[in-house]
């Protein structure tokens, strides 16, 4: 069981629930936390006008609703079903869940105004698996609108869910001060940002291990991987790039050249510069996971007067493409050091072994096609790695 409390959540922890089985739970703060600012929201509202709960939105923005409508609720679901557009394949299981409990997170956090009977439909959700059909294509950089309108009509019942089964307690309506501020978030586009760098950190990790095995393999000169030089580059990463391959290599044996090929050289320098970057994307994650973006933002304290709301743009993910537009970059760079790397241990120069790594019948092409099909996916990641 996680504790979602609005204040921390580990990456690790997200990927435990994306993967099922993990269950969630709000601690009773964090749903203090929410109440209060539903009570400030609504006190607000009384004073001012407030974009998305006593108005319409986009070009609407300066349409003010009408708070004589029996209906109370009937503006915010047409928000939620005029928004709930989306198209391309159905996005998995994994990077769904992943985006409820970051959004639940984030609502957690006490700055949105929505009621906490939402967030408990989330949760609900969740702990059930029942989760909502969310396609590829609905976001432009402002906010993941059409995955959560469309995931707040599955916790009404108006949409099917993955599998076709029901909804854990549905909601009964949805009031208009609701609507806005549960689709106001980024968090599909987090999820899926959180799950590549996991997965990232896991391949990266493993690189490093083949990398020092080829390195010991072709009698590598660990003069490129010493503490001196190491510390030379001042970078925490390289550093600790260079230790991890310096450890696996000892013993392997005496260097056969005095100065290795450029790719085994800067093996530290391009595995480290992905770690840096990973270092980096991480810890901004771990940020947003736990932010309350939500467009009007709301602070302060109804039953202390202090109450207010600010419209604000916090849900443009600039600095989050820009961390993964550097990861790529350095993906790119380290993927291009890689094929050299395979292309050396086809080389008997460096292997002492047949060409291709062979057998013994003359003309084989051993592992020569490992190289072509390495070559073809380097030019596709380092086309994509392009901002």
């Amino acid at each position: 069981m996680i504790e979602i409390d609005g204040k921390r959540l580990h990456l690790s922890d997200i990927v435990a629930v994306a993967g099922g089985g993990t269950k969630v739970t709000l601690t009773p703060s964090a749903v203090d936390r929410m109440a209060a600012s539903q009570r400030s929201a609504r006190a607000t509202a009384l004073s001012r006008p407030v974009y998305g709960r006593s108005t319409g939105v986009g070009a609407n923005r300066s349409v003010a609703l009408d708070a004589a409508n029996k209906d109370a609720n009937v503006h915010g679901l047409n928000l939620l079903r005029s928004h709930a557009v989306d198209a391309g394949r159905v996005l998995d299981r994994e990077t769904v869940r992943a985006m409820l409990v970051i959004r639940l997170s984030q609502l957690a956090a006490g700055s949105s105004g929505i009621s906490p009977s939402v967030a408990d439909a989330v949760v609900n959700m969740l702990n059930a698996d029942a989760l909502p059909e969310v396609r590829e294509f609905g976001g432009i950089g402002t906010a993941d609108l059409a995955a959560l309108a469309g995931t707040a009509l599955t916790l009404l019942g108006e949409r099917p869910t993955m599998e076709g089964q029901d909804v854990p307690a549905p909601l009964d309506s949805w009031a208009t001060e609701d609507a806005l501020p549960f689709i106001s978030s980024s968090a599909l586009t987090i999820a899926q940002a959180t799950l590549a760098h996991q997965r990232l950190a896991t391949l990266v990790e493993n690189l490093t291990t083949v990398s020092a095995l080829s390195f010991a393999a072709m009698s590598g000169n660990p003069e490129a991987l010493s503490p001196e030089v190491a510390r030379a580059a001042d970078s925490p990463a390289v550093t600790e790039v260079a230790g991890v391959l310096l450890g696996l290599v000892e013993g392997s044996g005496a260097p056969a050249r005095i100065q290795d090929p450029y790719c085994l050289r800067t093996l530290p320098q391009a595995l480290g510069s992905v770690v840096e970057e990973l270092d980096a994307l991480g810890t901004l994650l771990e940020r947003l996971v736990v932010a309350g973006h939500e467009n009007p933002l709301v602070f302060g304290s109804a039953e202390e007067g202090s109450n207010g709301v600010a419209h604000h743009g916090l849900f443009q993910m600039t600095s989050l493409a820009r961390r993964i537009d550097a990861l790529e970059l350095a993906i790119g760079a380290a993927c291009a050091t890689n094929l050299r790397r395979i292309s050396l241990l086809c080389d008997p120069a460096y292997t002492g072994l047949h060409r291709f790594l062979a057998g013994d019948d003359a003309g084989q092409s051993g592992v020569m096609m490992l190289e072509y099909v390495a070559a073809a996916a380097v030019g596709r990641i380092r086309a994509n790695a392009q901002p």
